[in-house]
């Protein structure tokens, strides 16, 4: 028996193996094999058309499979030596495992850079081994309260709730959501920073800016907020929203970088004008004799803790500039012209 015959009897236990062809078709080639036939002779009926069919399952279709390279059958000695190298292989890494289970107790968890926030449950030291954090052990350290509660200020009832935990370097970041109940068109609520560090068995809070990202007015909080490190050197909170009065309305986005000493807020970002809803028909100005406007802006050409700018489309086309000073960033020009 020559090699070929190997390696063709190799491949039809392979397609048997696989479902590809039945024990009688398997037989049936085998048997040509071993006599010599040429592979012209016709099979079982049923052989071709399954085989056809597996290929389609495969490619997507007869013919594509029909332009499909052919895998080269190996030798009945390959399949054996591979079939003992995987077998080696899983035996190894099953060993492995549970070796570094029964040193460590738990997988290692993966470490966090400084660029980066997770909102995975953090870990507090407890001297001899790590304990998790949930929202309500932070909620309850920055507060004392384990879930929303209600407090009242000048500007009326308002509910604190927690919003998210964050695992930063230099602590656990907490954000906790402050709205009035009975919200007036001027009056806001915020989104609140409280930094917490871990002290013997439990949280210790050591610093909190309840306000520290206002919203857009209606005693809401920000709906729309991220935590990201596009622009900053630290993480920071971006959140975007719109308000409008008197027909005008004006959207932008507030950028609050996370640094180690506190929150710091940069300078309002304005993305949005129109004053379509303030246009008198007759004449086609607003009161103040502006003409209409529609426009909208994007945040473009971005170099982290350096700069970036907002590229305006609309009734009018400019763009307005951002540098960091002073660890925030500020506009070159002292009003934005999306100012409502």
């Amino acid at each position: 028996m020559s090699t070929d015959d190997l390696d063709q009897i190799a491949r039809l236990f392979k397609l048997r193996e696989s479902g590809a062809l039945t024990d009688e078709e398997f037989q049936w080639e085998k048997a040509r094999v071993l006599s010599g036939d040429p592979p012209e002779h016709s099979a079982p009926s049923g052989a071709s058309h399954q085989n056809e069919q597996d290929a389609a399952h495969q490619y997507g279709s007869v013919e594509e499979w029909a332009d499909a390279p052919e895998p080269r059958p190996k030798s009945l000695k390959s399949v054996v030596i591979a079939a003992v190298i995987v077998s080696m292989v899983a035996a190894g890494a099953i060993l492995y495992v549970r070796q570094t289970k029964s040193e460590s107790g738990n997988p290692a968890a993966p470490t966090m850079t400084a660029a980066h926030a997770s909102t995975s449950t953090p870990s507090v030291s407890t001297g001899t081994e790590s304990a998790p954090v949930t929202l309500s052990d932070a909620f309850r350290a920055a507060t004392g309260h384990s879930k929303a509660f209600k407090i009242t200020d000048d500007e009326g009832a308002k509910t604190v709730s927690p919003l998210r935990l964050l695992h930063l370097p230099f602590a656990l970041v907490l954000l906790t959501k402050t709205e009035m109940e009975d919200g007036c068109d001027a009056c806001s609520g915020s989104i609140g920073v409280h930094y917490l560090q871990g002290s013997g068995n439990s949280l210790k809070a050591v610093g909190h800016w309840p306000d520290a990202v206002r919203g857009w007015g209606h005693g809401l909080a920000p709906e729309v907020w991220k935590v990201t490190d596009k622009y900053t050197d630290h993480p920071a909170i971006f959140a975007t929203g719109s308000d409008g009065t008197d027909g005008y309305v004006c959207g932008g986005a507030k950028l609050t970088e996370l640094r180690p000493e506190g929150p710091k807020q940069s300078d309002d970002i304005p993305l949005s004008y129109s004053n379509g809803g303030a246009i008198d028909e007759e004449t086609g100005h607003t009161m103040g004799g502006e003409s209409a406007r529609d426009e909208n802006g994007e945040i473009v050409n971005v170099a982290k803790g350096k700069s970036f700018d907002v590229r305006v489309r609309g009734t009018d086309e400019f763009t307005e500039h951002y540098v960091q000073t002073d660890e925030k960033f500020v506009r070159t020009t002292r009003k934005s012209r999306l100012s409502c």
